[in-house]
């Protein structure tokens, strides 16, 4: 049975804020069981809109583009200017609120006390994510709807016709990550939405101080059932957001703890003194908004309730955001798939990294259809290190972490071949943490050719044994690459019988005599490497990305700031398969 949102949920009106309501009793037919009218409601929304190439805008941004960004919002989003923001209730407000309910007053009490927060420009929806964009980005990436789906609102394994337009609800944490990776996005903050929700001002609701039914859909709406989004104009927040009250809660990426500062209440009951404090769980992540059955006690900004992640229920949808900084998002989707042990301590500059992104957005039907991205960001700065001389040195048996490479789109390796056809391999599209390792023979290697020395004997022998024909003979180290003019050429996958590249759990073989670039994988194996090229020790710069050939290579030059007078400056050249990342015009 799934968990139910907690404390209180999704009231009905003239209910109060009974602890025992829960909104899980309005999951999927049972809900629909409760409310008949949900059915003759949802039958009068309109057809989708069906859709031509002509209707895909696409929309191209970069880390270099940083002045005109706050100018042009990504598709579907709204750009929310930084500064502060009151976030909570005042402690002296919690009597009032609550009613002298235990129970609504110990569910304010969660909100307490209430603080100034500094936030920084971002972008969040405009809406909440519908039924429709879920099912585009499932169809996208050849996944099924899952059983919560199906069970609760899905069963034919699709939204239901007419509901295109309505919030995605019966979705938990994990697959929202998924959605958010595919489509270069990730939760708001609680302090972000409220910010979103709030602006500068004092107001108790999206829209101002004054509760007013006709400006959302709570459970003082008829019928009470969810409604396809943005139908409330007049109660959109300052920024023009829009159904931050009512409608379906909305997950925001914070935990349901204490805000700083926060004290329990000592309540009298007759004789006795009770201390009333919320049940915090910081494992639980923040529902905010109010639903469709709310009273206006839930629909407040500063309404806050802790939901376990894992859960999904029909009265619980999301929103997403973005940094205003191109790629950030898609580069920490990378970083948190990799769990880089080189970077655990150490971290990346996400002030000084560069990234480009290409969205693809139905005008029509008002969704993503596609994400496509190149980001990389290199090692944070440390207060001490060493020269150059000494860090290639020590590099032969501790490559030096140089970043983190993400990309929708497969690499050409030009320095890797194909023992059979001498052609340029391709890596899969995915994340790397890349290394530098300098000229010299690392003991680690030392131990691999001693383990394998017999083998090695063995597969000589074989072919010596193996008759060749002149065709193969003439086909030397040194033959030209055939698949220079070619990128569809080479392995996908350099490694017959490995499904994935992270599967690779043994670093392959790479050139012992070289300054080289390593490229590991999230099992933190070597699965690639390139030639480091031009390598210099000069005054610490900014990262500068340069693109060649309409987006199909891009050369990346930063610095790792060692805290010295001189720091290494890299050169990384990146090749991509197929049609590239053209860079913004």
């Amino acid at each position: 049975m799934p968990v139910a949102v907690q404390p209180g949920g999704c009231d009905p009106p003239n209910r109060g804020a009974s602890p025992d309501v829960i909104p899980n009793l309005l999951v999927g037919l049972t809900y629909l069981a409760l409310f008949p009218a949900l059915q003759s409601a949802t039958a009068q929304q309109p057809a989708a809109a069906k859709t031509s190439s002509t209707d895909i805008r696409v929309v191209q941004r970069q880390t270099t583009d940083a002045a005109a960004i706050q100018m042009q919002p990504p598709p579907g989003m709204t750009f929310i200017p930084g500064g502060q923001v009151l976030v909570g209730t005042d402690a002296g407000q919690v009597t009032e609120y609550g009613q002298n309910d235990p129970t609504q007053m110990t569910q304010v009490l969660a909100e307490t006390p209430r603080h100034p927060v500094t936030v920084d420009p971002f972008f969040i929806d405009t809406t909440e994510v519908t039924n429709l964009q879920w099912k585009v980005f499932l169809d996208s990436t050849g996944r099924k709807p899952t059983a919560a789906l199906v069970e609760n609102g899905w069963p034919d394994g699709t939204f239901p016709e007419g509901q295109e337009d309505f919030p995605v609800s019966n979705v938990n944490i994990p697959e929202i990550r998924e959605f958010l990776a595919w489509c270069g996005k990730r939760l708001p903050t609680e302090d972000e939405w409220t910010r979103a929700a709030r602006g500068d001002d004092d107001r108790r609701y999206p829209w101002g101080t004054t509760w007013d039914p006709k400006l959302c859909q709570s459970g003082m709406t008829v019928p009470m059932v969810p409604v396809a989004v943005g139908q409330f104009p007049r109660g959109a927040s300052p920024y023009g957001v829009l159904d931050m009250a009512g409608n379906v809660f909305e997950w925001v990426d914070s935990p349901f703890a204490a805000f700083p500062g926060f004290e329990p209440l000592p309540l009298k009951q007759g004789k006795k003194t009770v201390t009333l404090a919320p049940e915090f769980n910081s494992t639980m992540k923040v529902m905010k908004g109010g639903c469709f059955v709310s009273t206006k006690f839930f629909a407040r900004i500063d309404a806050r309730f802790g939901q376990t992640t894992t859960s999904s229920d029909a009265a619980l949808g999301f929103r997403a955001a973005r940094s205003v900084q191109p790629g950030l998002e898609a580069l920490r989707h990378a970083k948190q798939r990799l769990q880089p042990p080189q970077f655990a301590k150490i971290g990346l500059d996400e002030k000084d990294f560069f990234g480009t992104e290409i969205n693809a957005y139905d005008d029509v039907r008002h969704v993503i259809t596609g994400y496509r991205h190149l980001e990389f960001a290199h090692r944070a700065a440390i207060e001490k290190g060493k020269g150059f001389a000494v860090i290639k040195k020590d590099s032969v048996d501790s490559p030096l972490p140089l970043g983190v490479l993400g990309t929708s789109e497969a690499l050409l390796m030009s320095d890797m071949k194909d023992p059979a056809t001498r052609k340029p391999i391709s890596i899969p599209v995915g994340e790397y943490t890349l290394a530098y390792k300098g000229p010299g023979e690392s003991e680690k290697h030392k131990a691999w050719e001693k383990a394998h020395k017999d083998d090695k004997k063995k597969d000589d022998k074989a072919a010596e044994d193996k008759p060749s024909s002149k065709k193969s003979k003439d086909k030397g180290k040194d033959a030209p690459d055939e698949a220079e003019g070619d990128q569809s050429l080479g392995a996908a996958v350099p490694w017959p019988g490995i499904g994935s590249i992270h599967d690779i759990a043994e670093d392959i073989d790479f050139p012992q005599d070289e300054d080289v670039i390593l490229f590991y994988n999230a099992a933190n194996a070597v699965v690639a490497w390139q030639k480091a090229g031009h390598v210099a020790e000069v005054d610490v710069a900014t990262i500068a990305a340069t693109p060649e050939n309409g987006g199909k290579t891009w050369t990346i030059e930063f610095s790792i700031n060692q805290g010295t007078p001189k720091s290494p400056r890299f050169t990384l050249p990146i090749r991509l398969v197929g049609d590239g990342l053209p860079p913004s015009p």
